[in-house]
């Protein structure tokens, strides 16, 4: 369990920014999956 500010996440596990193959549809599969967590797409 990880705690972030007054957020709780049951999982140790969050899906990092990726440059390239981290935009809508792969997150969404990754939601539909169990992910918590997931950030943006890194700009470069």
């Amino acid at each position: 369990m990880i705690k972030i500010g007054d957020k709780v996440f049951n999982t140790r596990v969050f899906l990092a920014p990726l440059a390239g193959c981290s935009d809508l549809p792969f997150r969404l599969i990754c939601r539909e999956q169990g992910l918590q967590m997931a950030f943006f797409e890194m700009l470069s």
